[in-house]
């Protein structure tokens, strides 16, 4: 703001005081925040002016329409890709996807991810 005020200026700033350029840059700028704050004070306004802009933002009905049936598809799809890839392996959905930990008798920790599991010992292993 400052810059553009420079810019426009005749090159003669009074050397106490604001140039007027600036002062009225600035005035323009504190116009439009009271504005904003005049709008914004009423609840019910400043909703609707939020709401005006999330509708701006939003694609029309039929481009929505389509992004939601692509969504859709791509969902099924992926669960059928994760049906099959259960089958695959012989097990479920809920079990393919699940992850268990939990302690064991020894001290150490046994996680079960899938159908693997991986064994953490409590201590030094010891030699036979």
């Amino acid at each position: 703001m400052i810059g553009k005020a420079r810019k426009r200026g005749s090159g003669s700033q009074p050397a106490f005081g604001l140039p007027p350029e600036l002062a009225s840059l600035i005035e323009e700028q504190l116009t439009i925040l009271r504005q904003r704050q005049h709008t914004c004070s009423d609840p019910s306004s400043c909703e609707q002016v939020t709401r005006k802009k999330i509708a701006a933002m939003l694609p029309d009905a039929p481009v929505l329409d389509r992004l939601l049936r692509y969504e859709t598809h791509a969902d099924r799809s992926l669960h059928r890709a994760l049906e099959t890839l259960a089958k695959l392996r012989g097990a479920t959905v809920e079990t393919l996807m699940a992850t268990v930990t939990g302690p064991t008798p020894d001290g150490g920790s046994a996680t079960v991810r899938r159908e693997r599991t991986t064994w953490i010992s409590a201590g030094p292993s010891q030699g036979p």
